[in-house]
């Protein structure tokens, strides 16, 4: 079996999901829409702080 790395999955940054050749998948911060939301629940839990 060849080894396959990230750079063998191809992934837009219309994605919102990254998977990993393991199967993990993690949230792809260069979509502008999940940025605005990360940041959005960010400054949510730090104002029930």
């Amino acid at each position: 079996m060849r080894g396959l790395t990230n750079e063998d999955l191809r992934y837009s940054d219309r994605d919102t999901l990254i998977l990993d050749v393991n199967g993990t998948a993690r949230l792809n911060m260069n979509n502008p829409d999940v940025g605005r939301a990360m940041r959005a629940r960010m400054k949510e839990l730090a104002q029930k702080r």
